[in-house]
């Protein structure tokens, strides 16, 4: 399962772009990536401007990291615990599948290289 957890954050001048990096998360809808344009071409807003941001995790258990947002003189506002969850992805678990079957075909490879290198290969035998 993966969770989608939502929070705000606030603060003035412009938007610590790389934390979208850092916390894997994007603008929530189109008017939070509008006020990031904003803050980034109009720097000098004097204006507290709160955005919503959202991002998916495989824990139920994730909250932003605090101290990196305030280091950023922006500050995390709010945050909810878990407000969606999603199985696995068509592609996740083909992907998973196709690991296990990877892993057990390396097995046979090596089973049957084993088998090869105790065979008697002297053709003379044959014929």
């Amino acid at each position: 399962m993966i969770y989608e957890f939502e929070f705000i954050v606030e603060g003035i001048g412009e938007f610590p772009i790389d934390m979208l990096r850092h916390e894997k998360c994007y603008p929530k809808g189109s008017a939070d990536a509008q006020l990031i344009s904003q803050t980034l071409q109009q720097p000098g807003l004097k204006e507290p401007v709160r955005i919503r941001l959202s991002c998916w995790k495989g824990t139920k258990t994730w909250t932003p990291t605090l101290g990196r947002w305030n280091s950023s003189l922006w500050s995390v506002v709010q945050s909810s615990g878990p407000i969606r969850e999603r199985g696995m992805s068509k592609i996740a678990r083909l992907e998973y599948r196709l690991g296990r079957y990877r892993a057990e075909l390396e097995r046979l490879i090596r089973e049957w290289d084993g088998d090869d290198a105790n065979m008697n290969t002297d053709d003379s035998s044959l014929g």
